[in-house]
């Protein structure tokens, strides 16, 4: 055990996959056209919600435009990392744009 940390009688280790999301530009594009960038705002959450409940993870934090997520495994987390590319797919359609970092 490292020096300085104090010794615990068991510890508890897991294994976990963590996604960070963000909107690039959020703030500008507020700026630019808020309404429009809302509506991309509310595809982008539902987006990462059912990502979030289809492979179990949990939402750890929601900061406006950001979502930072915990899954249960890597192999689970991969899948919800790949369902954000839908997005630009689904926005395309409404020739809107929305950059996720």
């Amino acid at each position: 055990m490292p020096e300085g940390l104090p010794e615990t009688a068991s510890e508890t280790r897991k294994l976990a996959a963590i996604m960070f999301t963000d909107i690039v530009g959020f703030s500008r594009q507020m700026g630019a056209n808020e309404a429009r960038t809302l509506r991309l705002l509310e595809i982008h959450n539902r987006v990462i919600q059912q990502a979030v409940t289809v492979h179990h993870g949990h939402s750890i934090k929601s900061t406006g435009d950001g979502f930072l997520v915990e899954f249960p495994r890597p192999p689970c987390g991969r899948p919800g990392c790949n369902k954000l590319p839908a997005i630009s797919g689904q926005q395309s359609a409404h020739h809107e744009q929305l950059s996720v970092l």
